[in-house]
């Protein structure tokens, strides 16, 4: 078997070190997947700040329509809120929040735990909090003018 020369004509032999290299990448490759595969079910299911103010901006939304609605129709329009499921639920449709966003609404004295818009454009009033892993935000709904507005 014949070995490379070199440009000084020096005869280079292959000392076994040839295959080290490409070992050296796979068990690289392999510790970064395996600390990958630990980390990504923590970082992939939270929902973010900016994914809970959009929530929060979806929900007040929601909310409006649902009191526009009862104005317009001129009907009581109810607004339940579904903590378990994370869902409200009206006339205008569904809204399904992310699953790590807790629902808790907090209702004015005498109305029942209910969120109800009157036809003239009152509501029971409350205040609906959206809870994330390291965020929250809360919507203010005001019982004598019906008006939703996010509060922080």
């Amino acid at each position: 078997m014949a070995f490379p020369k070199s440009a000084a004509g020096d005869v280079q032999k292959n000392d076994g070190r040839r295959g080290a290299v490409l070992v050296e990448l796979v068990v690289t490759f392999a510790l970064v997947g395996l600390l990958l595969s630990l980390a990504w079910p923590n970082w992939r299911g939270k929902t973010s700040r900016g994914g809970l103010i959009a929530s929060a901006v979806m929900t007040e939304g929601f909310l409006r329509e649902a009191r526009l609605l009862a104005r317009k129709n001129g009907l009581d329009v109810a607004v339940e809120v579904n903590r378990d499921r994370r869902r409200l639920t009206a006339a205008n449709g569904v809204l399904a929040l992310p699953g790590d966003v807790a629902l808790v609404y907090d209702s004015a004295i005498g109305c029942g735990g209910r969120l109800l818009f009157h036809a003239d454009g009152t509501s029971c009033g409350g205040l609906l909090h959206l809870k994330g892993p390291n965020y929250a935000a809360a919507i203010r709904i005001e019982g004598a003018t019906g008006d939703v507005r996010f509060a922080r």
